[in-house]
């Protein structure tokens, strides 16, 4: 009973002591290397493919935690579809190396950004691959078929492969459009190289190993500070911020956390965030 709590105690320390900055959603969520959740045991193969789909969507304005409570007219609506493929090399003692390869396809509608507040709503989109990772892994217990947890680290480097300067037309009416880069909320990248830290953790509950938790937490360290990209949504901005520079993107550090449960059984398969 000792190892299991001592996992449990040293997950728990591991996350609380991370911090974030930024307001860029995570554009994409990678999955678990070496862990099988159809059958709760590890790979045996020299290889793994995960493919992983995540929608998102927003429809409502923050301002930190406060909701603005925008009106349904000029409230932004941000849509974002993104297919993760990950590819796994796992090797001995628990080690495994990962390439991860997102693909996008977003969209932001509004009407602040086009004609201004109460008037017609436009979309502007983005489609491409954004910005791909290179991870290695390790358990820091030797992985058995038959051990009830374990915890992963993994370190890795995120390139800027993705476009970080995506253009598209802003209406300033319904016959006149401007071509400007889009919203950073939907830029397929940032434009930066980060720093990819990550930890993954799994118990099993029951004795017929048909019940297990499952974690995750990704931590993402740009220490690039902007991207040279103005968001002036094809307008001319107040002279004070183009001085400041408070037009140009950031590039932010970024997390998730993800906590859930899976409960396999003959007939079927089930997992729950």
């Amino acid at each position: 009973m000792k190892r299991p709590v001592i996992l449990l105690v040293a997950f728990v320390l591991i996350t609380k002591t991370s911090q974030s900055q930024g307001c860029i959603m995570v554009r994409n969520i990678s999955g678990f290397g070496q862990y099988n959740f159809t059958d709760n045991s590890f790979s045996t193969s020299n290889w793994r493919l995960n493919i992983i789909n995540r929608y998102y969507k927003s429809f409502k304005d923050y301002k930190g935690k406060i909701n603005q409570e925008t009106a349904e007219q000029n409230v932004a609506i941000i849509r974002s579809n993104t297919l993760d493929l990950s590819l796994s090399m796992l090797l001995n003692k628990g080690w495994a190396l990962s390439f991860s390869l997102p693909i996008s396809s977003n969209s932001r509608e509004a009407s602040i950004e086009h004609g201004g507040a109460n008037t017609t709503r436009h979309t502007t989109s983005t489609f491409g691959i954004g910005d791909i990772r290179f991870t290695a892994y390790k358990w820091l217990l030797k992985p058995t078929v038959k051990q009830k947890g374990n915890i992963q680290l993994g370190l890795g480097l995120k390139l800027p492969t993705g476009d970080f300067k995506y253009q598209d037309y802003f209406y300033r009416n319904d016959s006149t459009k401007v071509l400007s880069a889009v919203n950073p909320s939907i830029q397929l990248g940032d434009g930066g190289t980060g720093i990819i830290t990550e930890t993954n953790f799994f118990y099993i509950l029951n004795a017929v190993r048909t019940l297990s938790l499952y974690g995750n937490f990704y931590y993402l360290i740009n220490p690039r500070e902007q991207n040279g990209v103005a968001f002036t949504a094809g307008k001319t901005p107040p002279r004070i911020d183009s001085i400041a520079g408070n037009i140009v993107n950031s590039v932010p550090d970024v997390y998730s956390f993800r906590f859930g449960a899976i409960l396999n059984s003959k007939t079927g398969y089930f997992q729950q965030d």
